[in-house]
C-alpha cells in the first residue's frame, strides 16, 4: 500500500484511540454533579467536554476495517484475509477478555455467568466492536455480491442508512431478546453497520480512488467544501437524516481535509500502539480510579460535590495523560521482556510494521 496512505492510517488510528481514551476518562466518575459557573472559559470547556463525550472514533474503526478487508477482495484472497483477521481480531479479543476476567475477580458468580459474559465481551467491553467485526465476517459473500451490482449497491447502502436513522424499529419493538441490556448491545452494533457497509462499498468499487486520494488532487476545493459541509450539518442539524449521515461521516470529513500529502513523516513507535491503547485504556482508568479512592483524596462527601466545567476538562485531560504514560510504559516493558505476548495482545501490530 502507498506509504503516505499507510502513515495516514497509523495517525488516524492513534488520534481516535486517544480521543476514545479522553472520552472514557469522564470526571463524572468521581463527581456526581458537574455545573458550569457561567464564565466564558467554562462555556468553552463545556463545548470541548461535549465534543469528547460525543466521540465517534468507533465509526472510523468500523469503516476503515471494512475498507481494508474488502479492498482487492478476490476469491483467492479471502482465505488469507480471514487468516489475518484471526491474528488481528480473534486472538487479542480472547486474551483481553481473559485479562478482564482476572482483573475483575468474578469467579464466584458461576460458570454460566462467566461463559455468558466472556462471549459477550463484558470483561473487556471496549472490544465489543472487535466482536462485531468478527461476526460481520460471516457476511462476506453477501456484501461482495450486493455491493458489486451497479445501482443495486447504492440502493442497498441508502436503505441501510435509512434503517439506521430510524434505529432499526423492527428490532426495538421485538420481545425475543433475553434482556434489555442485551437488546441495547445488539442495537449498538447495528448502529455501526451503515458505516461498515460504506467501507465495504468503497473497498469493492473505489479502492484505488480512495488510496490515491484523487478527490484531493483533481477536485481539492470541491472535496474541502464537501468535508466542511459534513462537519457543519453534523453539528447544526444532528437530528435530521442529513445530520445523522453527516455525524457518522465526521471522521471521513477530517480524513479528506488532512490530505495524505501531509504525512511524509515516519510515525513514532508510540503512535503505533493504537490497538493496544484502545484495548487496555479502560483497565488503566479503572485501576487509576481505585488508587484514587484508596488514597482518600476523594472522600465520600467530596465525591458528590459539583465542580466547574474547567475543572472537569482538566481532570479528564490529566487522568488521560497519566493513563497514556502508563500505557506507554507497560507496552515498552512487554515489548522488551515478552515481545511474543505483546504481539498477541496487539494483534500482530508491532511498531515498525505496516498498519
Amino acid at each position: 500500500m502507498d506509504k503516505q496512505f499507510s502513515r495516514k492510517i497509523i495517525f488516524f488510528n492513534f488520534l481516535y484511540s486517544i480521543i476514545i481514551l479522553l472520552y472514557h476518562a469522564d470526571a463524572g466518575v468521581h463527581f456526581s454533579g458537574i455545573v458550569a459557573t457561567g464564565t466564558a472559559l467554562d462555556s468553552a470547556a463545556q463545548r470541548i467536554n461535549l465534543l469528547l463525550a460525543g466521540s465517534n472514533g468507533t465509526y472510523f474503526f468500523m469503516l476503515l476495517s471494512a475498507f481494508l478487508l474488502y479492498r482487492d477482495l478476490s476469491g483467492d484472497k479471502i482465505k488469507g484475509k480471514l487468516h489475518r483477521r484471526i491474528q488481528t481480531l480473534l486472538i487479542p479479543w480472547l486474551l483481553w477478555n481473559g485479562i478482564g476476567l482476572l482483573s475483575y475477580h468474578e469467579f464466584d458468580k458461576g460458570f454460566s455467568y462467566l461463559l455468558r459474559y466472556y462471549f459477550t465481551s463484558r470483561f473487556c467491553e471496549q472490544l465489543w466492536f472487535v466482536e462485531a467485526l468478527m461476526i460481520l465476517l460471516l457476511f462476506i459473500p453477501l456484501f461482495r455480491r450486493l455491493f458489486k451490482i451497479k445501482y443495486v449497491r447504492e440502493a442497498v447502502l441508502l436503505a441501510v442508512f435509512v434503517t439506521g436513522y430510524f434505529r432499526f424499529p423492527f428490532l426495538r419493538s421485538a420481545d425475543f431478546f433475553p434482556s434489555e441490556r442485551f437488546q441495547m448491545e445488539v442495537l449498538r452494533v447495528l448502529e455501526h453497520v451503515p458505516v461498515y457497509c460504506l467501507g465495504a462499498y468503497l473497498g469493492l468499487n473505489f479502492a484505488d480512488f480512495v488510496v490515491s486520494e484523487e478527490y484531493n488532487t483533481r477536485h481539492r476545493m470541491l472535496s474541502l467544501a464537501a468535508a466542511l459541509l459534513i462537519l457543519f450539518v453534523s453539528c447544526a442539524f444532528p437530528y435530521c437524516f442529513a445530520g445523522y449521515v453527516s455525524g457518522r461521516l465526521q471522521s471521513v470529513a477530517i480524513w479528506i481535509i488532512l490530505s495524505k500529502k501531509y504525512f511524509t513523516f515516519e510515525p513514532a513507535w508510540w503512535m503505533q500502539l493504537s490497538f493496544y491503547t484502545y484495548a487496555i485504556h479502560n483497565f488503566v482508568l479503572h485501576w487509576e480510579g481505585k488508587i484514587i479512592r484508596i488514597t482518600g483524596i476523594f472522600a465520600e462527601e467530596f465525591a458528590g460535590a459539583s465542580v466547574s466545567e474547567v475543572f472537569a476538562l482538566l481532570w479528564r485531560v490529566s487522568l488521560s495523560g497519566i493513563a497514556f504514560l502508563l500505557i506507554i510504559v507497560s507496552a515498552k516493558i512487554l515489548m522488551r521482556f515478552t515481545p511474543g505476548f505483546y504481539k498477541a495482545l496487539s494483534g500482530g501490530r508491532l511498531p515498525g510494521r505496516k498498519s
